[in-house]
């Protein structure tokens, strides 16, 4: 008799099998697939009587999974996987009780289990034998009863799934079935007891507390795909730059991206030349076009267009504005970008197919000028959520305005370190001038108060780095300590730098991204060699010379006396240079302040060393600017003879204004920002200053009142109308405008003795009138240029035609006037040489040029494709027709020249990274000639520029701010002396490029050197061989997104011995860093990405998986990084002094049960005690925090307790620990593979 099951309410299969298993004496199943669940549906109705080898289970093969081979070792290892998979999930209590059952039987031979090794077995039969006798030939009745149909052996399938089965008890077919079920049993099947047993004891899934060390099995390329996207988070697609940036930048851009998306900025500080400026053009594309969606505060909620914001050096807007925008390098041309000025802000605004943001420009100098609150009112934190700062290290002063305005961007709310957090771009080729702290200062701009980020890595970067400072103190007494300093300064290197820096030197890009002495840029293989230059002295013994000598020989007297005036009668007369331990930048402690007069005499003597032409007409410039202020100081005081009092300040008031305007017609002034020196712009009012600087020579009590009371011209002259002192007032300023008079008589004096010497040094014609071989543009009109009876050029004139006749070069100098005057001079010198210097000369006319900054873009552009075709890629030029090519420092950063053969630098800057950044317009990589550098080193001008310091320093506290801190000179330690400059200019003369990046680090500067994780460069080539070599796109990653949502552990078995897996370390809900272990033989190691790549092209296990070898060759790895990883992380700070009392005290009244509820928030003091242990403050902030407590009445000057709430209140406010104080620790297992 059959009966029909489908599940239907009252014909379960369940209940069925239920019913028929309970009256059993042996039961059969021929099923699909094992699972768990259709145990848990029988296992209670099981006979209390059944014997050994009462349950016999056959699975067959009904798992899709195509790379299987179709034989049974394949079949059988997929049966295990699927079964360690299945063991694999959140068992519970009762799940895990139905297992150890099923698992004790399995030992004790009730249950037996065995695997169909021949196709598939798409029936099912389940098998019941009641009755075995009935099983003999002789026997009349059934021996039992069959279920066979379509339900697998699982909860759906046996009772809720529609499915179609029969159950039937007649005899012949029973035994039928029996005799097909043991035929396959013995003959078609491997046993699979023992496998099962190893199954449900190395999944651990009988122990809840411990993990199941496998997860879920997937093919090799699948766990590829799973461990890439999560490793490079899903940054899959090709990069849209790599026609653009050489793969060492690529490498920065994706290095920069992983450290800011961690800890909200990176310091970006690659040698001169290697392109920062495009790693941070990179970066601001992707955030704008919506490739950096965890840096989009709209990821979070916060609805507001991208904004960048880029805090530039005046001199370098433009220069960014061009490489964003005008490049087609970046925002390409079909991009819609808008521009507008606003509030001084230079904005663009840039809409895409499917984005729109805004980039704007500040200059550094603007935004110094604002304060934290006027950036608050104004929702600079709100508004803009990038912020790029070039030259970075202009931040590195904590004291200082810009340095607490760029700290106020930190988070969206203001002081709110719980809100969005804004993200750092800083690019600085010099973060650490001399001292270590300089970097501690720029991490602390985009670090929250307590370096939370760090925490999470068990990092105390505040002890690290006054641990540093401690010993360095120490070893001021103990040399000995200096090997202790070193590794410390290493521990700071590895655990702060290399997590936050990009920095690597030519030696280190060449080291890391070339083979066999070549580099590969954008698909092209390139050298790159290191030059070794040659020192120039031109200490002549002709006797035309003599006179120059003479000359600057005498500068230094000559000097003595003169000193500027008419600077101080418009300007505060002085030169503003940071000081390192500033307390506030407004505050004049916070600076040092250089008289004008005495440092123009330093940078006009400096200009002597680049030419004599120079400091001829900066001279000329200056006597001019005398000359005007006296003519006008003189018919001013002759006219205010007899004025009464109310005439005498209107006419005043016209002198001032004409002042005025000679103090901005053709400043000199300006000539020296070549010398990279801001003057001090005065915040008052030049009308003013001018009035105050008049009362300096008589009534200093006047002056305090006039500063406490006017802030411009016009509240002066009312405060004349209502001062009963104003005959006194004008008094002073007649005596004032004398003495000004007599001074400027005395430097017109002094500097027309200057000129009359230097008249002597020129070649005259048979007039009698100096020879004048060309002029320039100077402004105000032409600048005549002469000759000079000069030993430096007759060098260069030599140099030429001996040394390099024949040669493609640049002439570099520091000043526009030395250009002019050297190509002037070449212009005439060779058109006498017409037969021995042919290679100049072409029916067009000479082969030199000129570039300085008075050219545009576009005629800047011409001269460089005219001057190197080639490395230029020039569709208009092709083949060069400039041979000498004379250029100021314009051309010193970000230009390809390297059709050249060498490069001439007719002056030295003192800082080496601007000799690095010449010679590698040259000697880029990609030059196969030997590039020569030759460095002219100045002789007796050096002596000059030596004896005025000395007469600086003398009468001028830190002047080393000048010579040390602005051009790279001295380190903190050096004085200034003869032998010193001396050797330090040789240095410079003669060192090569890698020497030259070694000299710029002085100081604790000397201990950052090449950083950059290795790890990224292996994500790179990962990348590259996703996108290169296997051509695969983000859709071609669908298959793994749902394991991705739920970052289960994926697996796979492959012919390769050696096992890796992928750990994930948390602390509380944040991931606190990832590493991959490898196993080779008995050794464990720490290894990168690259090991991801072999999966696409392993082969796949297919044999015997003994699951026991397996799981003791991963607990090596577990218990590895659980003893030797995670143990690292495991510490916290031990608080001493002041914060260990505070700590100890809040445990106490966590305890105290009786606390009055009402006036004490019980949730801030768990807080503040699971948060103290994580407080990492310096001694300063340790101050300020008890100085706060104090002010709010919260405990005493002895740190005694106040009052309980006020302190619990205040401590919180202050300390702002939030919410998330979670601090377990624990990790995950992304995948693994091998055996």
């Amino acid at each position: 008799m059959s009966y029909i099951l489908d599940n239907s309410p009252d014909r379960k299969v369940i209940k069925t099998i239920k019913k028929l298993i309970a009256k059993s004496k042996e039961a059969n199943f021929a099923v699909g697939y094992f699972f768990l669940s259709g145990w848990n549906l029988i296992k209670e109705k099981l006979p209390a009587d059944m014997k050994k080898g009462f349950f016999n289970i056959l699975i067959g093969r009904e798992l899709d999974f195509p790379t299987f081979k179709e034989i049974s070792t394949g079949y059988k290892l997929r049966i295990k996987t699927k079964l360690l998979e299945d063991l694999n999930g959140e068992l519970n209590n009762e799940n895990i009780k139905n297992l150890t059952g099923l698992y004790q039987l399995i030992q004790d031979g009730y249950i037996d289990f065995k695997v169909f090794t021949e196709g598939k077995l798409h029936s099912k039969l389940y098998l019941f034998i009641n009755n075995p006798s009935q099983l003999e030939d002789s026997e009349e009745f059934t021996p039992g009863a069959a279920i066979v149909g379509s339900s697998n052996f699982t909860r759906p399938g046996t009772e809720t799934s529609k499915e179609l089965n029969t159950r039937f008890t007649d005899r012949e077919q029973v035994i039928y079935l029996y005799k097909w079920f043991y035929d396959l049993w013995n003959h078609h099947s491997e046993d699979f007891k023992d496998d099962l047993i190893e199954i449900i004891k190395f999944s651990n899934a009988l122990s809840p507390r411990k993990k199941n060390p496998f997860g879920k099995y997937v093919s090799p390329k699948t766990l590829f795909k799973y461990l890439t996207w999560i490793w490079l988070k899903g940054r899959i697609d090709p990069i849209e730059k790599e026609d653009i940036l050489a793969q060492f930048q690529l490498v920065g851009v994706l290095n920069a991206i992983e450290i800011i998306s961690e800890f909200n900025g990176c310091i970006i500080a690659d040698s001169v030349g290697l392109g920062k400026s495009f790693i941070g053009a990179g970066l601001i594309e992707q955030y704008i076009t919506g490739d950096l969606l965890e840096w989009d505060p709209k990821s979070y909620g916060i609805d507001k267009p991208r904004k960048v914001l880029l805090i530039l050096p005046p001199a370098l807007i433009k220069q960014w504005r061009h490489l964003l925008f005008k490049t087609g390098d970046f925002f390409s041309k079909t991009h819609n970008v808008k521009l507008e000025t606003e509030n001084k802000i230079v904005k663009y605004q840039v809409i895409g197919n499917n984005y729109a943001g805004e980039v704007h420009f500040l200059s550094l100098g603007k935004f110094g000028m604002m304060s934290p609150e006027t950036l608050y009112s104004s929702d600079f934190h709100k508004d803009y959520d990038l912020i790029l700062i070039d030259e970075a290290h202009k931040f590195r002063n904590r004291a200082t305005n810009r340095w607490k305005n760029a700290k106020a961007l930190r988070f969206k709310e203001k002081n709110d370190q719980n809100s969005f957090r804004n993200k750092f771009i800083l690019l600085t080729a010099t973060p650490i001038n001399n001292n270590i702290w300089d970097i501690y200062n720029l991490i602390k701009l985009f670090s929250d108060n307590n370096f939370t980020n760090f925490k999470r890595r068990n990092i105390q970067l505040t002890k690290l780095f006054m641990d540093y400072r401690d010993i360095k103190i120490k070893m001021k007494e103990d040399d000995s300590l200096e090997k202790e300093l070193a590794i410390k300064a290493q521990e700071i290197k590895d655990d702060v730098f290399k997590k936050l820096i990009v920095l690597r030197t030519r030696k280190y890009i060449m080291d890391s991204f070339g083979e066999n002495g070549k580099i590969n840029i954008r698909g092209v293989e390139y050298s790159f060699k290191d030059p070794i230059p040659d020192k120039i002295t031109y200490n002549r013994k002709e006797r035309k010379f003599v006179k120059y000598y003479e000359f600057v020989e005498s500068l230094e007297e000559l000097f003595e006396d003169l000193e500027f005036t008419f600077i101080k009668l418009y300007s505060s007369g002085y030169v503003a240079f940071s000081g390192d331990k500033a307390v506030d930048e407004d505050s004049e402690d916070s600076k040092i302040m250089v008289p004008i007069g005495g440092i123009l005499k330093f940078l006009l003597v400096k200009r002597l060393e680049s030419s004599i032409f120079a400091f001829d007409r900066t001279l000329t410039k200056l006597l001019i600017k005398n000359e005007l202020f006296l003519k006008e100081l003189i018919v001013f005081i002759d006219m205010a003879k007899n004025l009464n009092s109310s005439d005498f300040l209107n006419e005043l008031k016209e002198f001032s204004s004409g002042c005025i305007k000679i103090a901005k017609k053709e400043d000199a002034i300006k000539d020296f920002e070549e010398d990279d020196v801001d003057i001090e712009e005065g915040r008052i009012d030049p009308r003013l200053r001018m009035i105050i600087n008049l009362l300096t020579y008589n009534e200093e009590e006047l002056i305090q009142t006039i500063k406490n009371t006017c802030k411009k011209e016009s509240d002066f002259y009312d405060y004349c109308d209502t001062t009963d002192e104003l005959d006194l007032l004008i008094s002073s300023l007649r005596v004032g405008l004398n003495a000004f008079k007599d001074e400027l008589i005395r430097d017109k004096r002094l500097m027309t003795d200057l000129k009359v010497q230097i008249d002597d040094i020129k070649l005259l014609e048979q007039s009698g009138m100096p020879l004048v071989v060309g002029e320039f543009s100077g402004g105000a009109g032409k600048v005549k240029i002469p000759v000079y009876y000069d030993p430096k050029f007759q060098q260069l004139k030599d140099l030429i035609y001996d040394d390099i006749n024949e040669k493609k070069f640049i002439i570099f100098t520091q000043y526009r006037d030395t250009a002019y005057y050297i190509y002037k001079n070449l212009l005439y010198w060779a058109k006498e040489q017409q037969k021995t210097l042919t290679y100049l000369f072409s029916k067009e006319g000479l082969k030199i040029k000129i570039v300085t900054g008075d050219l545009n873009q576009q005629q800047k552009e011409n001269l460089i494709e005219r001057f190197a075709p080639i490395a230029n890629n020039s569709k208009r030029y092709f083949r060069s027709d400039i041979e000498i090519l004379v250029s100021t420092d314009s051309l010193s950063e970000g230009v390809n020249l390297q059709d050249a053969d060498g490069v001439i630098n007719y002056d030295l800057p003192w800082n080496p990274m601007k000799i690095v950044q010449r010679v590698g317009r040259v000697n880029r990589i990609g030059n196969e000639r030997d590039v020569f550098v030759k460095n002219f080193s100045p002789g007796v001008e050096l002596n000059a520029i030596i004896g005025i310091i000395e007469k600086l320093s003398s009468k001028i506290k830190d002047i080393t701010y000048l010579v040390g801190k602005e051009f790279y000179i001295l380190s903190e330690e050096e004085e200034i002396r003869h032998e010193t400059f001396e050797k330090k200019i040789n240095d410079l003369a003669s060192a090569k490029l890698s020497e030259l990046e070694k000299l710029s680090q002085t100081g604790d500067a000397k201990y950052l050197t090449d950083i950059v994780q290795k790890e990224e460069i292996e994500k790179f080539k990962l990348l590259n061989f996703i996108q290169a070599e296997l051509k695969l796109r983000k859709h071609d990653f669908d298959e793994i997104q749902q394991y991705i949502d739920k970052k289960k552990t994926l697996y796979t078995l492959t012919k390769n011995r050696d096992l890796f897996r992928v750990y994930e370390l948390y602390r509380g809900t944040t991931k606190a860093n990832q590493y991959i272990l490898t196993l080779e033989g008995k050794d464990v190691k720490e290894t990168t990405c690259k090991v991801f790549k072999d999966l696409w092209n392993v082969e796949e296990h297919d044999g015997e998986f003994n699951i026991k070898i397996v799981h003791d060759r991963i607990k090596t790895l577990d218990l590895y990084f659980e003893r030797e990883i995670m143990d690292k992380y495991k510490g916290m700070i031990v608080q001493k002094g002041f914060l260990k009392k505070l700590l100890v005290f809040l445990r106490q009244q966590k305890l105290h049960k009786t606390l009055d509820e009402k006036d004490i928030d019980r949730s801030k003091i768990i807080a503040l005690v699971d948060y103290l242990p994580l407080v990492e403050m310096s001694t300063r902030d340790i101050g300020d925090f008890k100085k706060h407590l104090i002010e709010k009445g919260a405990i005493d000057k002895n740190e005694n307790i106040n009052t309980l709430p006020i302190l619990i209140e205040e401590s919180y406010a202050f300390l702002n620990p939030g919410s998330d104080t979670n601090r377990r620790l624990y990790y995950k297992v992304l995948g693994w593979a091998g055996q």
